[in-house]
């Protein structure tokens, strides 16, 4: 098996975990932040009813949500290291000399939370 099947695979097989580890971090953040919550259900309220479920239709209008939704994967990257990367050229990366065909990982969670990417990572 070659490294693209493997990593295909990988994808596939650990797409249950994904959602249930953003599931996790999503309501734990909601709740230890009630205003965000109360903001979050206010907007559903609104927007959807408590009457029937969110529909696709719906998700262009849940503003807040998917804010909240688009923090929580930049805090808890649900890929902390990204699939491989292989450098086409030379080159520099910080001041190390890479060579073409080197083969690399962006640590995501490291990027997501460098102080100087972020005001407030």
């Amino acid at each position: 098996m070659d490294v693209i099947q493997f990593h295909i695979i990988f994808v596939f097989v650990d797409l249950e975990r994904f959602h249930t580890r953003l599931t996790n971090f999503l309501i734990s953040l909601l709740l230890n932040n009630r205003d965000a919550l109360k903001k979050a259900q206010d907007e559903l309220d609104i927007h959807v009813g408590a009457k029937r479920q969110v529909n696709e239709s719906d998700i262009k209008n849940l503003v807040y949500l998917r804010a909240i939704l688009m923090e929580t994967m930049h805090l808890y990257p649900v890929a902390p290291l990204q699939l491989p990367h292989q450098s086409m050229e030379d080159c520099t990366v910080s001041g190390y000399h890479v060579c073409a065909g080197t083969q690399h990982f962006v640590n995501a969670l490291k990027v997501h939370h460098d102080p100087k990417v972020w005001q407030e990572p």
